[in-house]
């Protein structure tokens, strides 16, 4: 036993598999019990919803997009498509399915619970009168 912990140390295998392994081999059902707990902990901080932080970032991101001339919809589905700490799968599946900017803001307020109200109004507003909404962005 600790000749498999000295050559899990040495490989620099990261502590909690390490701490897995031994629990495994000592009782394994109480580890068991125990990766099954911390997978769903894991679980749900990856389901947490965005911070106001990173919806300014992603803001930022579509901000940019538009700036480099691109319409609503193509600057949405590029910023997206950079997009990795919000889940916009729904928002993406109905800009692909050509979706009027309604079905496809009401999704993207979902998404982004701290702003996605005024995204929603400043999109559809920019997508359907052509008007300038940078700065509303």
């Amino acid at each position: 036993m600790l000749t498999v912990v000295g050559v899990l140390v040495w490989l620099r295998v990261p502590w909690l598999l390490v701490a897995a392994a031994i629990g495994v081999s000592l009782h394994p059902l109480a580890a068991l019990a125990v990766i099954v707990v911390y997978a769903g902990w894991q679980r749900t901080l990856r389901d947490s919803k965005p911070t106001p932080a990173v919806e300014a970032l992603f803001y930022q991101r579509l901000l940019s997009e538009l700036e480099s001339g691109l319409g609503v919809r193509a600057a949405l589905a590029a910023t997206i498509e950079m997009e990795q700490g919000i889940d916009l799968t729904a928002v993406r599946r109905h800009l692909a399915a050509g979706s009027d900017m309604d079905t496809v803001t009401a999704s993207l307020k979902q998404a982004l619970p701290h702003t996605g109200e005024l995204a929603q109004a400043a999109l559809v507003l920019g997508s359907e009168t052509g008007g300038e909404i940078r700065s509303v962005v």
